[in-house]
Formats: structure tokens, sequence, C-alpha cells
């Protein structure tokens, strides 16, 4: 580390000097360097990330490693692992190391004053000179007891959740925990283990799961934009006035272990402990996690700190500038934060601007020296001495961190690092839901070794049976030997793909190693025609029965058939079926109901169940017959139109659904054809990795009869305010006959004001945005309310698209539809019981929920300048 200069406070001003030397204060550093500027990081402790290392033993982050690294260097702990607090702390000493960061120890800073030249900052050594200054001392500095804790005995051992280390420091006996934050639940734990603990908590604080569905939390709230969210922001200030979230524990876990809870601590007296109910209890050792204080005593910047708090605001380039941490969550949306059991989530900056260093909001964990001194409220501690480990050395940056590289371009099928893909080959012709559907199952596969990949001979647009265009990632080439192969189905053209060589070849050779041999709809044709299926049973779309048999396999009437590695599926959505079986059963993944519950795969058929029968050979025939698509923008002879939204991000199965339905409708009432619109005919991404193309712009269809609004998640978020969206929605409404949703779908219908006032369904998570912007939330699978329909997730836009089928036509139509398309769901686990959502979905949707107000504010603020607009006021506003 770097030693003062002589004469510091004579010599040239610093161009900025860093005080902290946290996580907040390295970061600063690292982008002050890579602008070439003169600066220095003034740190108190004798050793980088001391802060850490005197914390509790068993203390771990709350962020996962993939998310904990500075700028420039990865976070040497393997991905989904969550450090400790050494790990921490060699983390820090080696960051600085490997930049070689001029960080100056044993530098606690005593005054901070402005000269007219800049700021003259003071340590108990020396002084030195800067032009500007970064305080990166976060706002946890000062362990806070409550003045009632003088009134305990002598005899009565107390000590802060700063001193604590771990349970064999304390004497035997119970213990009373004070404090009903993250420090007081995780340091309760830790004591359960070897004795009796009580546990006092003043206000309930919502809880929060640490990882959902297979991801971290913090995956979550980056994806549902709350990690770009500013403490001045309406959510923001909503958060804070929140308080405090418990992440990754809660009450009912705490009581498992033996934890008992006491209401809030209002008094103390000699060897008593008082209660908030009135009831009291004699203490020999108290433990207080009631949080810090911020001291800023020492900052004399007029100006600076108003009312006990650090004002935040941007500096000048041109004059010099005091810059603040000491505001957690006042941060740009650039950031990153490391959460830890014992503080409330601290957050920095990730970015530093071009040109002249300009005011950023910092935080890190509080500066200290190698022992903080007790609160003033509590008598010295009387524990058995601890000796403090010594920090590691310095170490360069290669030997400091180990990295893992992933080697760019397209991967193969079998790699050394373990990976397991799982291809999906497809071809001219392919039926969307009987790729879409297991795609979007095990798609969910995080933190597992699965990837799931789509190929063709080319990688290049398709069509497939629908209006719609698929785009494949990569060529038969690319995954020559993928851990599994499944093969959907194609109409029609599976037919004609049994002479495909280079398809049939394809899968011929990838299922020879493949763990895995599987198929959807009719796709067992293919794996007939690769000579897989000779002499065995097989589940195939029933109108394709007798061609699989005639290429030696035998028909199956079931869902599904497993045979060794074979699984075969039939049509309609027995591929998502199928791939929720295969999820647990094969992969061995686990979470496949809470899967389920996030699809919100439900099926409800609104006419039940459908199977062919004798006399359905005709339609067999009809069904096996190729079909002439008609262009988009050809001559359509009067016929009407069912519009489907297409906009980049969405849940494709939310489309795919009710698109097979409604296109099942052309073949028997042909006066009706359905068309996938976008802004521009381009293929734009979608959440299963598949970018997907619409065939006709929404200039070129802009009064359909029947408008479809697929979801999605953060995407259909940012779809409520996209503005060639929110206009074509609003304007086909106007003329449509009928305005639909699948899923969030209803959430853009209501963000430019087409459900104030109506019944309406949405995807249950999102139910909170729904009401706040002025629809009547039912959880139903689909919700009728005039003209406006809208369904639930998933399978719900299956469900409501065959009771759209029999409102244009009638009920014989609707149901000839659902045999067409196979749709005849059987989920392996069953349905979802509503009335037992576990906890952690729970949570997830009350963060949602608290989110509401920050998602509708913008789309609310764009209708209200339309309406005005409309009405002759003034101009529309674009975002």
């Amino acid at each position: 580390m770097t030693a003062p200069e002589p004469g510091a406070a004579a010599a040239e001003p610093f161009d900025v000097v860093v005080i902290g030397g946290g996580q907040a204060g390295l970061s600063a550093a690292w982008h002050l360097s890579r602008h070439g500027l003169r600066y220095r990081v003034l740190e108190a402790a004798g050793q980088l990330g001391q802060s850490w290392r005197s914390r509790w033993d068993s203390l771990r982050l709350f962020t996962p490693a993939e998310r904990d690294a500075l700028p420039g260097l990865p976070f040497p702990a393997p991905a989904g692992s969550y450090p400790g607090k050494d790990a921490v702390a060699d983390y820090l000493q080696a960051y600085a190391a490997a930049f070689d960061l001029p960080v100056e120890l044993d530098a606690r800073v005593t005054a901070l004053r402005r000269t007219e030249a800049g700021f003259q900052v003071s340590t108990a050594g020396h002084t030195v000179a800067a032009r500007q200054v970064i305080v990166a001392t976060g706002p946890f500095q000062t362990p806070y007891v409550p003045p009632f804790a003088a009134g305990l005995d002598g005899s009565v051992t107390q000590l802060h959740s700063s001193e604590y280390r771990s349970p064999g420091e304390l004497p035997d006996g119970p213990v009373l925990v004070v404090g009903g934050g993250n420090s007081g639940f995780q340091i309760a734990a830790d004591l359960a283990q070897t004795r009796p603990v009580e546990l006092s908590v003043g206000s309930a604080y919502p809880a929060l799961p640490q990882r959902l569905l297979g991801r971290d939390l913090f995956w979550w709230l980056t994806r549902l934009g709350l990690m770009r969210v500013t403490a001045a922001s309406r959510l923001g200030r909503r958060v804070q006035a929140r308080g405090e979230f418990l992440i990754g524990t809660d009450r009912r876990r705490l009581q498992r272990a033996g934890v008992r809870f006491r209401p809030r601590l209002v008094d103390a007296a000699g060897r008593t402990a008082r209660f908030a109910d009135g009831s009291s209890r004699d203490v020999d050792v108290v433990l207080w996690a009631t949080g810090y204080r911020t001291d800023h005593t020492w900052l004399d910047v007029p100006g600076v700190v108003r009312d006990g708090r650090v004002a935040h605001s941007a500096a000048s380039p041109t004059s010099p500038a005091c810059t603040s941490s000491a505001c957690p969550g006042s941060t740009p949306a650039a950031r990153r934060c490391w959460a830890s059991s014992g503080t409330t989530p601290p957050t920095w900056s990730t970015g530093w601007p071009p040109g002249p260093p300009r005011c950023t909001a910092t935080a890190t964990p509080p500066r200290a020296a190698s022992r903080r001194a007790p609160p003033p409220h509590l008598p010295p501690r009387r524990l058995p001495s601890r000796h403090t480990r010594p920090g590691p050395d310095r170490r360069t940056r290669e030997t400091a961190m180990s990295r893992t590289t992933q080697h760019g371009g397209r991967r193969s099928g079998r790699e050394t690092s373990g990976e397991k893909v799982v291809a999906f080959p497809v071809y001219p012709g392919v039926t969307p839901l009987d790729l879409v559907g297991p795609l979007t199952v095990l798609r969910t596969t995080t933190r597992t070794p699965y990837r799931t990949v789509v190929v063709a001979e080319r990688a290049e647009q398709l069509p497939t049976d629908t209006p719609l265009g698929i785009v494949p990632a990569v060529t038969f080439a690319d995954v020559p030997a993928p851990w599994a192969v499944i093969v959907p189905g194609g109409g029609p053209a599976a037919l004609a793909a049994t002479g495909n060589e280079a398809l049939i070849g394809y899968v011929r050779s990838a299922a020879a190693g493949a763990e895995l041999v599987g198929s959807t709809g009719n796709g067992a044709l293919l794996l007939a025609a690769a000579g897989l299926l000779h002499g065995k049973r097989a589940a195939i779309h029933w109108a394709y029965a007798e061609p699989l048999e005639r290429l030696g396999a035998i028909h199956d009437p079931g869902r599904w058939v497993e045979d060794g590695p074979l699984l075969t599926a039939a049509g309609g959505t027995a591929g998502i079926d199928t791939a929720l079986l295969a999820r647990r059963s094969r992969l061995e993944i686990p979470g496949t109901r809470l899967a389920q519950l996030f699809m919100e795969y439900d099926p409800q058929p609104p006419f039940g169940r459908v199977q062919p029968g004798a006399g359905d050979d005709a339609l067999a025939r009809v069904l096996r017959k190729p079909t002439a698509s008609a262009a988009a923008g050809a001559d359509d002879g009067g016929q009407r139109h069912i519009a489907f939204v297409l906009y980049p991000g969405l849940t494709v199965l939310d489309l795919i659904g009710p698109l097979q339905v409604l296109t099942g409708l052309e073949r028997f009432a042909p006066e009706y054809r359905t068309v996938v619109v976008g802004a521009a005919r381009e293929p734009v991404p979608t959440d299963v990795g598949l970018p997907v193309a619409p065939d006709a712009t929404f200039a070129e269809v802009p009064q359909p009869d029947v408008l479809v609004v697929p979801g999605g998640a953060l995407p259909t978020i940012r779809a409520m305010s996209d503005p060639a969206v929110r206009d074509y929605v609003r304007t086909a409404a106007a003329s449509a006959d009928l305005v639909t949703s699948v899923c969030t779908g209803s959430l853009v219908l209501a963000a430019v004001g087409l459900l104030e006032g109506r019944d309406a369904t949405t995807n249950w998570f999102y139910s909170g945005i729904l009401e706040s912007l002025g629809a009547t939330y039912h959880q139903r699978r689909w919700v009728e309310d005039g003209d406006l329909v809208t369904s639930a997730g998933v399978s719900a836009g299956i469900d409501m698209a065959l009771h759209l089928v029999a409102r244009l036509t009638d009920e014989a139509t609707a149901r000839r539809v659902q045999l067409a398309i196979d749709y005849d769901p059987h989920p392996p686990y069953g349905g979802i019981d509503c009335a037992h959502i576990p906890p952690l979905p729970r949570a997830v949707r009350r963060a949602i929920s608290l989110a509401a107000p920050v998602v509708v504010a913008r789309p609310e603020r764009l209708t209200r300048a339309y309406r005005r607009a409309a009405a002759g006021t003034q101009p529309v506003a674009r975002p």
C-alpha cells in the first residue's frame, strides 16, 4: 500500500481523494485510474476488508458470486455460490493489488474542510489537498443500542452485533437477541445451534426468498427493473418507508430451529428485560442487533450535511465537488450491490463518466479499525480474548484470482465443461406448439448443466404451419452430438420431411449418442424414418397413427410413451406434459411444480376432453393434406383478420398457443385468417432464445376484426410504454369486434386505458399491476367483459382461444379445432392448487405488487397525454 507523501499538504493537490477503501472506494479508484487522474484512497483500518473480517464468522453475502465482482476483475468463487466474509475481504485486498491502487492504510480521516482551491483532508498523521473528494464511508458507522441498555446490571453480558463473532465466545446459557432485521435473524439462527435463543422483534419486516425457481433473488430484481430504482423515485421512497427486507430467512424457519419470538423490548433494569406486551424475563446475555447510526461530525463542509443526512446532487465538473456515499440506494442506474446478512444492501456506481469526475453516490460497509469500540451505553465486554487473524499478503492479479473463461462463438453439443445440450431439430412447416411447449419447460433450467438450442440444416428463417416464422440459432453441423434430441412435429410437413436426407441423417446420428431421444406431435414420424422406432411403441398425433405404423413403429394411443431412452408424445400440449415429466424424472431438475406455476400451466379445456372416434378418418385425411397459405398482403377476398401482436422479448408460448388454435380454425371457417403483426417484418427475440418473425406489419393490418395481445415478463412492461405497440393496440382495438389478451398481455391493454373499470385477469403474479391500472382483477382462467376477453397464463390462452372459436362460429366447430390440434392435456403432476400456493411464489407476487406504482407511472402519464391531445389541448407526448 501507499505511504503518505512527504509534505503532502504543500504538494500539488490530488485531483481526487477517496475516503474509504471498501468496495465502493476501490471501484471508484478503478475508474479514476482509467481516466489517468491523480488520486489517493484513504482507509482507516490497518488492512483492506477489515470491516468484513470483523463481522461474525458465519456471515455470507446475499448476492451470488457472479454478481459480486468489482469492475475489471471476476470474483473468484463458483457462480451460484454465496461467498463468506473472509472471501470478500481477500478479494478486496487482491483487487487493490491487481490494479496497484494507491491505498493508504491507517489513515482515518478526522476532518474534511473546504478551501479556496478545493478541499483539505486531515488524518491523525498528515493533511492532503484535493480538488474533489469522494466520501465512500457508507452509512453504517457507529453501533447503536437503545439508551435503556445502561439500566442492565453489570453482571449481564451485553454486546452489539458488530462485536459478535461466534457462539463459542459467549457464556453458556440462553441469549436474548434484540432486533428483527437481517442481522438479528441471522445471528439468532447461528446461536440456536448451541443454546436456547429468544428474538425480540419490534417491526415485522417483509421476507423475500434467497432463490426462487432455480434463480437468485437478485436475478429477479434485476429482470423486474427494481435494481435500477433510485432512492428519490416514488418506488424508492416507498421501499425505504417499509424498512429492511429479510432475505433468505423468515420467522417460520427460525421457529423450526427452536428460536422463541418476543415482542419489542421496551425497557431493561437490573437483570430484567420488559417487552411491549407487558411480559418480562431475566437475562444473562443480551445481543443488540439494533443497527448503526451515521457519524458526520468530521465532515465540515457547509451545505453537505442537512438534518443529519448527506445531501446528494450532481457536482459541476468545473467546480470543486464533495461526493458522499452515506445514502444507500441513491446511485445512478448503472450499479451493482453486495448484500450481506448484516446490513441493508449497500450499492455503488459501476460507471465513471468521461471527462472530469462528477458526483456519484456510493456505499460500503463501515470503515473501521481492527475492533470497533462498544456503543456508549454498553459496559466493556467480558468475553474470552480472541486473536486477530492476519490478512493475506499482497498478491498479483495472476496469482490472486482464478479465472474461468468461456469460449466465444458457437459451441458443440458435448463440451469438457459438462454442459448438456438439448437439441430441437426443425424444418420448414414445423408446428410451433410442438416446438415451443417443451422448449419453454426445459428452458427454465437455470443453475443446471442443461442448455436448449434450436438447430436446422441452415441458420435462416423458416416458415411454420402458422403465420409465424422462426429463426434457428445454429446448424446441424454446429451441434453434432447433443446430450438429448427432441424432434417436434409439423403436420403435413413432417410427412414430407421423412424424405429430407439432411434432417433424417442428423436425427439418426444425434440419437446414436444421446441420453434422451424424444418427439412431440407427429415428430415420431421422423424418428421412425431414421430407423429408431422399428418394432417399438410410440405416441403420436392421432391423425398420423397410420403413417407411423407404415414406418415400422407400433402406435400407442397414450399421451406419451417411455421406452428406454425414447420418450414420444402426442400432439397439442402433450409436449409440455412430457417435458414436465422429463424435467423431473430424466433431467432430475428440482422445482418442476414451481416451473409449472410460473408458466401458469393449468389447462382447463372449455368443452372438456375431445378424443377421436371411428368416424374421424375423414378428418384425419384432411389434416394430413397440405394447405396453401396466402402470402401476407395478398388479396384476402374479404376475410376477417385475427391479428396477434408481436413485440421483442415476449413469452412466445403465450403467442403460440392461441395462434395454433385460431390458425386451425381456418380449415373449418376459411372466412377467418390469422396474421402475426409487428412494427417491422424483422425477427424479434423471445423469452426462450428463439427469434420469431411476423408476416405483416402494424401498418398492413390496421383494422383487424379480432386483436390478440400476448404477454411476457419485463419485455411486456417495456411494451406498455412502447409508442409503436401502444398506438397499434389502441387504434386496432377501436375497430375490432373482439379485443383479447393472454397472460400479462392484459397489462398492455390496461396501459392504453382499455381496461379501466372492466373485469379482467392476468398472470397471477402480476395482478397488483393490473389493478393499479384501473382493472378489476379476477383469479380465473379467462374473463369475458363484453368485447374484452382476457386470459391468465400459458394454457389459459389455448382455452380462451377455443372459447373464441365457439363465439365466432359455434361449439361444434370449436370441438373440431380442439380435436384437430390434438389438445387433450394431462399434466403429469396435476393442475395448480390456487388455494395452497407456497410461500416463495407469494413473496415474489408481493414484490411485483410493490413495484406496481413505478411500473404504471409512465404508461399512465402517456395515456393522460394522449387523452389531452385527443381533446385538442396539446400534442401527444412521446416517451
